[in-house]
């Protein structure tokens, strides 16, 4: 088993300026390290193509925009600035559907909290063109979930994938999420009442975080927020859930370890032990503080060194972000490393469990019957 002394990872170039231009704060330091990275020769395709896939566009424009260089090519920046000024036009659109959306919820009297996306933007940057979101995400209390559908659908939304009729009480308790999208189909809002799969070990949003719910101001508005502890729990569960993929879950871990310094990481983890999820908190934590340099107390990591199935966890991701196609499109290794990630027993019988089923279903019968399909086509 990989022990922490035992780590020693060196990224490409083009992987590692990403790593530092997406650290904050900036200083003097931060500034030398990209420099000298800059100096050992880029692949600047490549480093745009794979720095859009981590969705860390705006944050690698602010930061090689204010570089005193010309070590970085002018169509290297051209690119970037305007691929990170579409993502800002078009922010700035989402921002004002998604507070149309949580003013009608909260007429009709349903607390939605919009837990990513322009939300989290504005609380880690202030800013919510800075951080990349494809669409919209509200979580509701899972007995609010039939009304607050049917308040999105009255404000003009449409179904994009779920039940297009009334929705059971039975569907409602067996699924977790409604995909919606607005008319025109270019906005996407999935409204969540669970975190996961009700057959996952971890789906739900544990009880307190309800009442510990603040306040977050967006473009002045006050919108409803995660305490610090249940943010850093529903950033780990979404980060380890995708195998910790895309580097800018990474980020927005760190950052909120950075906004949030009294955040206490070792109570928290103390408290999610029981549910399983006690190492996923570990591996965010201990991701943002060696690829990101967030300070964690020596107690916090001494605790995640403790524990050696965590480093057998961070080289997969790092072996993971260091493959450009990385695990999308293919669960098994997702699952495989879930069953890794949770401490729980029951909940690595779980995943494991499930690794048949899904090769059966998604590996052989839908081959099989897209193969049937061709044959009968011909």
């Amino acid at each position: 088993m990989v022990g922490f002394a035992a780590m020693k990872w060196t990224f490409d170039a083009e992987t590692e300026l990403l790593r530092l231009c997406s650290r904050t704060p900036v200083d003097e330091q931060n500034t030398q390290e990209i420099c000298r990275t800059i100096d050992r020769g880029l692949d600047w395709d490549r480093f745009v193509r794979i720095g859009s896939g981590h969705g860390l566009v705006p944050l690698l424009y602010q930061r090689l925009a204010a570089l005193k260089t010309t070590s970085v090519p002018r169509e290297t920046l051209a690119t970037l600035r305007a691929q990170a000024d579409a993502m800002r036009l078009r922010s700035v659109v989402m921002t004002g559907k998604l507070l149309g959306m949580l003013r009608e919820l909260q007429n009709a009297g349903i607390v939605a909290v919009p837990y990513k996306g322009p939300a989290l933007a504005a609380f880690l940057y202030g800013d919510v063109g800075l951080r990349y979101y494809a669409d919209l995400d509200l979580l509701v209390h899972p007995r609010d979930a039939r009304n607050a559908r049917n308040v999105l659908l009255k404000h003009g939304l449409v179904i994009e994938h779920g039940i297009r009729g009334d929705m059971p009480p039975i569907w409602t308790y067996l699924h977790y999420v409604t995909k919606l999208k607005d008319l025109g189909g270019k906005i996407e809002v999935e409204l969540h009442w669970r975190l996961k799969p009700r057959f996952w070990p971890l789906s739900d949003l544990p009880a307190p975080a309800w009442t510990r719910l603040g306040k977050l101001a967006l473009n002045g508005i006050d919108v409803p927020w995660l305490a610090p502890q249940d943010l850093l729990y529903v950033l780990c569960l979404h980060g380890s859930a995708h195998a910790w993929e895309s580097l800018k879950w990474i980020v927005d871990v760190a950052d909120l370890l950075r906004a949030e310094p009294g955040l206490d990481v070792a109570r928290l983890m103390r408290e999610v032990r029981p549910s399983g999820a006690r190492r996923m908190i570990a591996l965010g934590a201990f991701l943002a503080h060696d690829l990101m340099g967030t300070e964690l107390r020596p107690d916090v990591l001494n605790a995640i060194r403790a524990d050696p199935m965590v480093a057998v966890l961070v080289t997969d991701v790092y072996r993971n972000l260091l493959t450009e196609h990385r695990f999308r499109n293919d669960n098994l290794p997702i699952l495989r490393f879930l069953a890794k990630a949770t401490d729980r027993m029951d909940g690595k019988l779980h995943f494991l469990a499930m690794m048949p089923a899904y090769f059966l279903l998604h590996h052989i019968v839908r081959l099989r019957v897209a193969a049937s399909r061709l044959f009968i086509s011909g």
